[in-house]
């Protein structure tokens, strides 16, 4: 029994989902703009997704700031950039304490002429104008909830007592807002454990650096240090060890010295074909990839190098790139197990309740069961083919 009451009161997830579901979706309604009217269509919002560019919403914020001539075709390649940096933009923290918007990519040089629409406040106005229509992104669900707990002291409260344990792992990884976010549950009296590596940071272009880990510190705080390595053979630790560069020295405890290990350097298919004829065990190995660019190279790897098409459909036709990788993606999760999350990947890729995202044209009513019949039918199709495609081959 006391086991059962333990998982009901644990919130395990990602942070971006925890803030969802405990604090951005209940009282989303709190926030308002500089009219008093509500911010965002909250009644419209019911999940967040990754960050999308509307040809309509930035057509309209080009010409707000006279830019409109960024839509012409010699613009392409300018536009283009600016699409990239707007689909990598995050939240970080004013100087004013502020969460806030911003472009974290250094200039090289190229988007001089476009760099005076990277600013925070007008990387705000172009989020806003998606918030009236109840579409938000991951980045959104960070601004709402520091923009909540600042401005609303009471949900401080209100989420300490509902969650009065708070552990993070891979804290190296959390950027500045972040880490100000458990700042201030902390300071109702949420116990705060993190757990982190700052040599296996990997999301530094998210703004996630080593030393946000480093300099992170509560009021009365302890720092434990794990010196023994129980996972990986004295062969691995050693040369982990060797690597470092903050004087950490892990000892192997699994008794085990293990093979030496074997680093590759240089182009991903290059190395994996260098290693697939060279290991006794090609078939059963594992390759981890951080993209979806990375894995169609890991696949390729062996096979007669080519032009990726992908690439020139991405800048001619963006709309139909994006909605095509949406349906090799969902294809490829039903593949392996996963039907819901092909499901909802398409939902959340292909419409929204303002309607169909380009290049679909719908004729229909646009209602979430419709929405629901089309990202059904369209997984049906997929891997229906892709299964006799592969019976072919």
């Amino acid at each position: 029994m006391a086991c059962d009451t333990a998982l009901y009161a644990a919130d395990i997830s990602t942070i971006h989902s925890f803030l969802f579901r405990n604090l951005v979706r209940p009282y989303l309604h709190l926030l308002k703009d500089e009219s008093g009217d509500d911010l965002v269509a909250h009644d419209l919002v019911t999940t967040h997704n990754e960050h999308y560019v509307r040809y309509d919403h930035l057509k309209e914020w080009l010409e707000e700031y006279g830019e409109g001539k960024l839509r012409n075709p010699f613009a392409a390649d300018k536009l283009q950039y600016l699409k990239k940096r707007l689909r990598e933009q995050t939240v970080s923290i004013g100087a004013d304490g502020h969460a806030c918007y911003v472009s974290l990519e250094k200039s090289d040089g190229r988007e001089n002429s476009i760099s005076h629409l990277l600013s925070p406040d007008r990387l705000l106005s172009y989020n806003r104008r998606r918030w009236p229509k109840g579409t938000i992104d991951h980045d959104d669900v960070l601004y709402f909830a520091h923009r909540l707990l600042r401005e609303h002291s009471p949900l401080r409260g209100f989420l300490s007592a509902r969650f009065p344990y708070l552990f993070i792992d891979e804290f190296q990884d959390t950027s500045p807002v972040q880490a100000e976010l458990v700042r201030l549950l902390a300071s109702e009296g949420t116990v705060v454990g993190v757990i982190g590596d700052p040599e296996q940071a990997i999301f530094g272009f998210l703004g996630a650096e080593p030393k946000h880990f480093e300099e992170f510190g509560l009021d009365g705080h302890r720092c434990y240090r794990i010196d023994d390595n129980r996972r990986s053979t004295a062969a691995i630790v050693s040369l982990v060890n060797h690597v470092r560069s903050d004087q950490l020295t892990q000892k192997a405890k699994r008794g085990e010295k293990g093979k030496t290990p074997v680093v590759y350097f240089g182009d991903l298919a290059e190395s994996l074909a260098h290693v697939r004829a060279t290991s006794k065990h090609a078939d059963s190995m594992l390759v981890l990839a951080r993209t979806h660019r990375h894995v169609r190279q890991a696949r390729q790897s062996g096979k007669m190098p080519g032009k990726d098409p992908s690439s020139d459909i991405a800048r001619d036709d963006p709309d139909r790139f994006r909605f095509i990788k949406t349906i090799a993606v969902a294809t490829d999760l039903a593949q392996r197990g996963f039907p819901d999350l092909a499901i909802q990947h398409l939902l959340q890729q292909t419409s929204s309740r303002s309607g169909f995202y380009k290049p679909l044209i719908y004729s229909v009513s646009d209602t979430p069961i419709e929405r629901r019949s089309l990202a059904v039918s369209l997984l049906e199709y997929m891997v229906t083919h892709n299964a006799k495609l592969n019976r072919t081959h």
